[in-house]
């Protein structure tokens, strides 16, 4: 056995083994660990810096060089763990929603891994603080794959297991399903997987440049379609305006999409420079994109502070505007290496590459800090508006800070409750109330439309109702199930004049309980039919129908002259064993 040999299997045990500590350690935090401290999401932080330590180790470890990894891989994951705690703190909620605060904490770490993770590589191959593009670019492509390949065969071993279970359970052995599917094998499972990809992936280093090499080639041919409509996009807006580009309400994320798309296709093109320049045509067309770059730029900031002038900060706005700066500063860049070096703009670009990489990272670390608190900002912002009315009391959005905005939000919130100097009192104490009851984002704005509706009595909805019988009071605790029902049957049926719902009382079932059936008319040709009978202590929908065409049309008009009666089935259903098969000939 050689020593190449020797070092390689000594690198799969290795990468095997850390992926299993890795899921073996997934296994105790969602079993045993204690699931919040003070309030506070504590696993969440723990799984993050279980992923990544292990996950940059792998990627960064080279032969005869493992101390530094380590290092490496502790001091990256251990902050930004710690930082992800801080954001569930501030938000002040366990089990906080994905898109509230791990999601934006996910972005920000990718962004930091990618750009500081090759540094590390280059400087621990070449042991000097200077780091060259060349390998630095061939660093970021190999860890993008890397994770692309481990990603794949994560998902074929757990497709081939898939197959595995459901082999046996044609023959109604369960066993292995059950296995597969217990979290005590899935994630251990999945860590050897990761690590046994990674240990394959770092062996064929050849493989992996073919596989950069075909993907840059492919993005490549890309560039030029992007630059095309980019400029054919900015041609045609004196001819548009850009009143239709703000009436979209999604300019901003197409924008900034243009924009971080160019740049990443521009890279693809111009590479780390060893391997040529483009042509001369395909120079010529990009360098002029990139000259314009800023103006699509400018339109994505433009159109993210307008939403902002008119609603003010919320945590997406906040990410919207840090990405639209971002997008600014790498469109500004660009522009100026080709204004300034023109033919030669790749080479400026390629340098300017590192240092806009390192900034970007530094913007991304801000926003998982205090410096760029997404809540407190939004809160502030949000109380801003109030008190100096450029919002009225009425149409403030208080269930923003109790629900979206964590402690800052839920500070300011009390501040409005007590604060008596704030105008137009009542209307904030009215929906102050509408936010007490509230336990959702979306149960709060049904609350605060239906008491704009009906004030304090939203229950007055179902006067403008057609009852059946007319002398028929509905049960005061279905109508209470329909007004806080999450599926917010009652939507349209306020304030209609003739009435568009109804509400019949019929004993469908024969046992002389009563059953009510709730409809709704959407439209003339279009009206829509639920069953609700009581279950035990509460109510519940068992049945839903939907009319169209000219049978929707007919049976509202036969539920305005009262033709309604509970009629029973002329045929009998079909009993096999334990189950009811209805067999009913074609009317």
């Amino acid at each position: 056995m050689t020593r190449e040999q020797h070092d390689s299997r000594i690198a799969f045990r290795h990468f095997v083994a850390l992926g299993l500590v890795q899921g073996v350690a997934l296994v105790f935090l969602s079993v045993h660990a204690v699931k919040s401290f003070a309030g506070v999401d504590t696993v969440m932080a723990a799984r993050m810096f279980v992923v990544m330590a292990p996950g940059l180790y792998m990627l960064s470890v080279q032969k005869g060089s493992w101390r530094e990894p380590a290092i490496f891989a502790v001091a990256v994951a251990l902050p930004l763990a710690l930082l992800y705690l801080w954001a569930e703190i501030r938000f002040g909620r366990p089990g906080s929603k994905f898109d509230e605060v791990l999601f934006p904490a996910i972005i920000s770490a990718a962004v930091i891994v990618t750009v500081v993770l090759p540094l590390f590589q280059v400087w621990l191959a070449e042991r000097r603080l200077r780091i060259p593009y060349p390998p630095y670019f061939e660093y970021v492509w190999n860890n993008v794959i890397t994770l692309a390949v481990g990603g794949l065969f994560v998902g074929a071993a757990w497709l081939l297991l898939w197959l595995w279970a459901s082999l046996f359970e044609l023959v109604n052995i369960t066993f292995f399903g059950d296995v597969f599917g217990s979290r005590l094998f899935a994630l251990p499972f999945s860590g050897i997987a990761a690590g046994l990809s990674f240990a394959v992936v770092r062996r064929h280093a050849r493989i992996v440049r073919s596989i950069r090499d075909l993907a840059l080639a492919l993005f490549a041919a890309l560039a030029p379609v992007l630059a095309a409509a980019g400029m054919l996009f900015l041609a045609a807006l004196p001819f548009t305006g850009l009143a239709p580009l703000w009436d979209t309400g999604h300019a901003t994320g197409v924008l900034l999409t243009v924009a971080f798309g160019a740049v990443f296709l521009v890279n693809a093109v111009i590479r780390d420079g060893t391997s040529g320049p483009p042509s001369r045509v395909l120079t010529i067309l990009l360098g002029v994109q990139l000259a314009l770059a800023p103006v699509i730029a400018g339109l994505a900031i433009y159109a993210t502070a307008l939403r902002v002038g008119q609603y003010g900060l919320t945590p997406e706005r906040v990410h919207a505007l840090i990405l639209a700066g971002c997008a600014g500063l790498w469109a500004a860049a660009y522009a100026y290496a080709v204004v300034r070096w023109r033919p030669a703009w790749p080479d400026a670009v390629r340098r300017y590459n590192l240092v806009l990489g390192c900034v970007t990272a530094l913007v991304a670390l801000a926003a998982l800090t205090p410096l760029l608190d997404p809540y407190g900002l939004s809160a502030h912002t949000q109380m801003q508006r109030l008190v100096s009315g450029r919002v009225a009391p009425a149409e403030f959005d208080l269930g923003l800070l109790k629900f979206k905005l964590g402690a800052p939000g839920r500070a300011a919130l009390e501040r409005i409750r007590t604060d008596g100097a704030l105008p137009q009192r009542p209307v904030l104490d009215r929906n102050l109330a509408a936010v007490d009851e509230s336990t959702r984002y979306w149960h709060w704005k049904r609350n605060l439309k239906r008491r704009r509706e009906f004030g304090d009595a939203p229950e007055k909805i179902f006067d403008a109702f057609i009852h059946w019988p007319a002398d028929v009071q509905p049960d005061p605790s279905l109508r209470q199930f329909l007004l806080t029902s999450k599926h917010d049957y009652l939507a349209g049926c306020a304030n209609k004049t003739p009435a568009v719902c109804a509400l019949l009382a019929v004993d469908l079932v024969g046992d002389g309980a009563i059953e009510y059936v709730f409809v709704r008319r959407i439209s003339r040709y279009s009206t829509q039919l639920y069953g609700f009978r009581r279950d035990r202590d509460s109510w519940a929908q068992y049945d839903q129908r939907f009319l169209r065409g000219t049978a929707a049309a007919a049976a509202w008009k036969d539920i305005e002259a009262g033709a309604i009666a509970a009629v029973a089935p002329t045929h009998r259903v079909l009993r096999l064993g334990d189950q009811i098969l209805p067999l009913l000939p074609r009317q």
